[in-house]
């Protein structure tokens, strides 16, 4: 059982940081940021195109996959036994 949550803590960490770098990426290709004389910054889309989209489904994937890890886990947690039986 230990195992199991090391393996499902490792696959939602892996998947973090996965999203991470995700979201870097579309800030970096697909939004435009320009700071103001007061010291703000605002930023704004410059384009939806087809990465920005990819680039959510596959953020969406990995939250789905996360989801189903914590399920998987708590489910083993709250029963007391392995996942054979």
């Amino acid at each position: 059982m230990k195992v199991l949550i090391v393996i499902g803590l490792l696959v939602i960490f892996i998947s973090a940081f996965f999203v991470m770098f995700i979201v870097d990426e579309i800030s970096e290709n697909n939004m435009d940021c320009s700071t103001s004389d007061s010291g703000k910054t605002v930023c704004s889309l410059k384009s939806v195109d087809g990465s920005f989209f990819m680039s959510v489904i596959m953020i969406v994937v990995f939250a789905v996959v996360d989801l189903f890890v914590l399920k998987l886990v708590y489910s083993v947690i709250s029963r007391g036994q392995t996942i054979t039986g």
